[in-house]
């Protein structure tokens, strides 16, 4: 295998690599479908439009609904008993406050003067510097002798062992090419019949005729015709409401 590196900038695109000089183009035959080949056999008779609920469906009749009896309101002559439980029940108790446990506070006047000393005044013992030492005390001292050694301890200590590469477990597969050509044609090929397609209805254009004058009427007056039908009844029975005066 060749291995090809190119280094891109910019909007610079590499056209070189390993898939378009190494790999070739293979041909293979297609294997036939197990599915079998679907003929279409049109019915000629006619269409029935009869469906398994118009067939299997039975009308029952269906009973009106039970009315019960119209119950009439009487309200009571009897007044209102505005007392509750609570009230007729509940027995006053005269209890005794609870004492506080917390001991009292007694303030504690000092008659003599405040003394304005604080802590770090009384604690707060000076200290004695250290001696600055000047840039002449250090011409005594002796530089060492050679020049100076770049090495470091990791360089000096590092030891490099040679890795072994290591193998794969995968069998080695050979590519063979293929003798048979490739079949190009497709079961939708082969299944697929063309239909026929209906011709698209062309509406008439209606020719717009402007009004002479306000009419006042809408095109929903104008062209609605009313239907003559019977008001359907409620199911619900009639409610009489009395009011108590």
């Amino acid at each position: 295998k060749q291995w090809y590196q190119r280094r891109v900038r910019g909007d610079e695109k590499c056209l070189i690599s390993e898939y378009k000089n190494v790999y070739t183009g293979k041909s293979a035959a297609k294997t036939q479908p197990i599915k079998p080949s679907v003929v279409l056999n049109p019915d000629p008779s006619p269409f029935a439009k009869d469906t398994t609920t118009n067939l299997a469906y039975i009308a029952h009749q269906v009973h009106p609904p039970k009315q019960r009896e119209k119950q009439v309101w009487i309200p009571s002559t009897v007044p209102l008993e505005s007392a509750t439980t609570v009230r007729d029940h509940y027995v006053k108790h005269n209890a005794s406050p609870a004492k506080s446990t917390r001991p009292e506070m007694s303030f504690n006047r000092n008659a003599g003067k405040i003394s304005d000393v604080t802590s770090h005044r009384a604690d707060y013992t000076p200290k004695q510097a250290d001696k600055v030492v000047k840039a002449s005390d250090y011409s005594s001292l002796t530089c060492v002798p050679g020049s100076f050694d770049a090495s470091t301890t990791q360089k000096s200590d590092y030891i490099k062992y040679d890795t072994r590469p290591r193998t794969s477990f995968t069998p080695h597969r050979e590519y063979k090419n293929p003798t048979v050509p490739m079949v190009d044609t497709t079961n939708h090929k082969m299944d697929y019949q063309a239909w026929e397609m209906p011709k698209k209805t062309v509406r008439k254009s209606i020719q717009f005729v402007p009004t002479t004058g306000k009419t006042g009427t809408s095109t929903f007056q104008t062209d609605f015709t009313g239907k003559t039908g019977r008001r359907p009844s409620p199911c619900l029975p009639q409610v009489t409401v009395l009011w108590v005066t």
